[in-house]
């Protein structure tokens, strides 16, 4: 199993072997596991509701604890008094993140990779770069990757031409290779490595 590097004039330059990706039975349920938890930690809890130590009105009691024959009272500010706190109800302190181990997020990264792989959605190219700042020039260079609807470059570091080029376009993210993550490659239809950050991305695997 092999990639092809590819220059800026989109010729072959040499061969990457990717065993690695050699993977018979994807892990779906790892890399939905790693999906979930990424998105817990981006989750923000906005609905609240007021609680009874929250909501404005007197301490006092509101009658006498015994002689009334009704039910024994004590702040009005109780759940079961119109304009009380509510019990249960969604918290704005509510924490959605859960746990993940190490190995389980190295398992996952790979298994979306692979899978990528397997799609031909992996590009690799020997350098991420753009003699000018200029959108039009970048069209004609990466052609390859201009056929999809979102595509995903990973470099090491960004030269700053090309984040100029492609950087009032949508359709195109940058991240560098110390930050990839499952969530960013399953949403993306192809990813663009430099051979350098393809390289480092496959030495965290061995």
């Amino acid at each position: 199993m092999y990639l092809e590097i590819i220059d800026l004039e989109n010729k072959a330059l040499k061969k990457v072997d990717v065993n690695i990706f050699d993977i018979e039975n994807i892990r779906y349920d790892l890399i939905h596991q790693l999906i979930l938890w990424q998105q817990s930690y981006r989750r923000a809890a906005t609905s609240h509701t007021k609680e009874i130590y929250e909501v404005k009105g007197s301490t006092r009691k509101i009658y006498k604890q015994k002689g009334t024959g009704r039910a024994r009272h004590g702040s009005i500010r109780g759940a079961q008094f119109v304009g009380g706190g509510i019990i249960f109800g969604p918290s704005k302190n509510k924490v959605y993140k859960t746990k993940v181990n190490k190995k389980v997020k190295k398992i996952a990264l790979l298994n979306a990779l692979a899978l990528k792989y397997k799609d031909k959605s992996i590009i690799i190219r020997e350098h991420l770069k753009m003699n000018t700042g200029k959108f039009k020039d970048f069209s004609k260079v990466y052609g390859n990757e201009m056929s999809s609807k979102k595509v995903l470059f990973i470099d090491n570091s960004f030269d700053d031409n090309f984040i100029k080029s492609i950087r009032n376009n949508h359709k195109f993210n940058l991240l560098n290779s110390i930050g990839i993550n499952v969530l960013d490659v399953v949403k993306h239809d192809k990813i663009c490595f430099s051979e350098e950050a393809f390289n480092t991305i496959l030495a965290r695997f061995k």
